[in-house]
């Protein structure tokens, strides 16, 4: 059964605000894998080659490998995301499974390139790592087709028109994963032919699961997508992303923290900080101690991307939590998975209908 995380929090230090991929040597690394056992794709000499250029421009190193004798718990903790590029078939046995799952349970992140949805059809884990089973199931033809940005938030999709041309080879998926996750692009099936899923048919989409991140694109069938700038800045937002170096959350949010006239604080945030939030709730910690948090404010009109609240003295944690209608009631996650605050004596919970106490 898939694990349904609760609405994500969105955290920073006071007055903190920092580019992850700026500074010195890498922040983290990644490991690009694309074995296949079924169809092989010509253009994954050209997909690894973009990775290590997009590693190179923005901070991280990158690792590639085809040897399924990598995934080993020792050798996957070595890296913040696993990449698995074009991959098909079956292309690990039981003991390499259970390392990779480790991986992801123990905060790792997962990017899926184009055929990785054509990968592992009775590993029943994975299906729900990839998002709602959306195992390959067909495609038509290589054509043009018009593809709409869900959330013009996310860090691989904010660079987007709201609705672009782009050819390439596009997938119906054997089950829509759009009840499980959080879609990013769909395609117009009015603008191709071969569509079978109906409006909305999800061609990129993330989600948080079994600890870690899962970030998955249909694009990436042809060597020429992976010299298409669109495409590149999209797979290079999903990377970081599933790298959690877009800043804890779904989206790269900025926390302003200014002094109102009154003396009082004020929390602004980026707007959409949580896709389909509504209400949020705002508490104050010690850094490190998260069962020091209490509730400062919190709201059910969805609407405000700011309050006020009385800050106390010292360096302190602020955490804005989104509360999504699908989990009503829950406080979020941290870019680590963990639920903030630790505890839920005394803690603010929004509701629907009904401000908190």
């Amino acid at each position: 059964m898939r694990l349904l995380a609760p609405a994500l929090a969105l955290s920073l230090l006071l007055m903190l605000s920092a580019n992850p991929i700026a500074g010195g040597g890498p922040d983290f690394s990644v490991l690009v894998f694309s074995k296949t056992s079924g169809f092989r794709h010509g253009s994954i000499g050209a997909g690894t080659a973009l990775i290590q250029e997009l590693g190179m421009a923005n901070g991280f190193s990158v690792d590639t490998t085809e040897n399924a004798d990598d995934f080993t718990t020792e050798n996957l903790a070595r890296y913040r995301v696993v990449i698995w590029l074009n991959t098909t078939g079956d292309v690990l046995d039981a003991s390499q499974q259970d390392a990779f799952e480790n991986f992801i349970q123990e905060g790792g992140g997962f990017v899926g390139v184009h055929s990785a949805t054509d990968t592992e059809y009775d590993w029943e884990w994975y299906g729900q790592l990839v998002g709602g089973d959306a195992w390959f199931q067909n495609h038509p033809a290589i054509q043009d087709a018009t593809l709409d940005v869900v959330d013009a938030k996310h860090p691989s999709t904010a660079h987007l028109a709201p609705s672009f041309t782009f050819r390439d080879e596009w997938y119906n998926f054997q089950n829509d994963p759009t009840p499980f996750v959080d879609v990013l692009l769909t395609i117009d099936e009015t603008t191709y032919s071969g569509g079978s899923m109906g409006p909305g048919h999800p061609i990129s989409w993330n989600q948080m699961f079994d600890g870690g991140r899962s970030w998955y694109t249909a694009m990436g069938h042809g060597s020429g997508t992976y010299s298409d700038p669109d495409f590149q800045q999209h797979l290079l937002g999903g990377i970081l992303w599933a790298a959690g170096a877009t800043g804890p959350g779904r989206i790269p949010t900025t926390m302003t923290l200014g002094r109102a006239p009154s003396g009082m604080l004020q929390v602004s945030w980026e707007p959409s900080a949580c896709i389909g939030s509504r209400d949020h709730a705002i508490f104050e910690g010690a850094v490190g101690d998260w069962s020091s948090h209490r509730s400062l404010a919190c709201s059910d009109t969805g609407d405000d991307m700011q309050e006020l609240v009385m800050p106390t003295f010292g360096d302190r944690y602020y955490l804005v939590v989104p509360v999504n209608d699908e989990v009503e009631g829950s406080y979020g996650l941290d870019s680590f998975g963990n639920e903030r605050p630790a505890s839920a004596d005394g803690a603010c919970r929004a509701t629907r209908s009904l401000s908190c106490p």
